[in-house]
């Protein structure tokens, strides 16, 4: 089995640029419309949506823009990288919230972009 993407919603356009581009380092693959009668067929939302195909490595996230905040649960996104110091002072650099908790055996550090979506970042 191979894990081909994540799908996150995001709420404003502009987090493509702001979060995953200048703080998670991806790039974007690919933007595509889904039209109305396909999401209504597979999410049953009735609209058009569009979508950012997004790429970093072998790790792909498909990106849909919807303006509808969503409320918040468990959710999140586990990704290592090699230089997690950076990415954190990015994060902070760009006023995304970083959730540090330092412990004894290692400490747990936490990115939101600015729908909530929550990235739990890990040194290789």
């Amino acid at each position: 089995m191979k894990l081909e993407h994540i799908a996150l919603t995001i709420n404003n356009n502009d987090e493509i640029v702001d979060f995953y581009h200048n703080v998670l380092g991806m790039k974007t693959a690919r933007a595509f419309t889904l039209n109305s009668e396909l999401s209504d067929t597979i999410f049953k939302i009735i609209k058009d949506v569009h979508v950012y195909l997004l790429k970093k490595g072998n790790l792909f996230f498909e990106i849909f823009i919807s303006p509808e905040k969503k409320s918040h649960g468990y959710d999140h996104v586990c990704i290592s990288v090699t230089s997690r110091g950076k990415m954190i002072q990015n994060a902070v650099k760009a006023n995304y919230e970083v959730i540090q908790i330092e412990r004894e055996n290692s400490d747990l550090v936490f990115i939101k972009d600015k729908s909530n979506n929550i990235f739990e970042i890990k040194e290789m």
